[in-house]
């Protein structure tokens, strides 16, 4: 699903290089729909972060109270 050059893009921003988040980010940037990311250690938010920031992400919580 992806090459050693996309991984080693990804891995410069921020995802750690081992199989299973390289298998996550894989699968995260052949998906045609949002993602559900259950992230306990926070590294991959950290690297959408990162790899989305000249978009201007925005991040939200479900608990905001705009989102309710």
């Amino acid at each position: 699903l992806s090459t050693e050059a996309e991984q080693a893009r990804w891995c410069a921003k921020g995802l750690p290089r081992d199989r299973a988040s390289l298998e996550n980010g894989a699968i995260m940037m052949s998906s045609k729909r949002w993602n559900l990311i259950i992230d306990p250690q926070n590294q991959g938010s950290v690297w959408i972060k990162h790899k989305e920031a000249e978009r201007k992400l925005q991040v939200t919580r479900m608990g905001h109270a705009k989102m309710i």
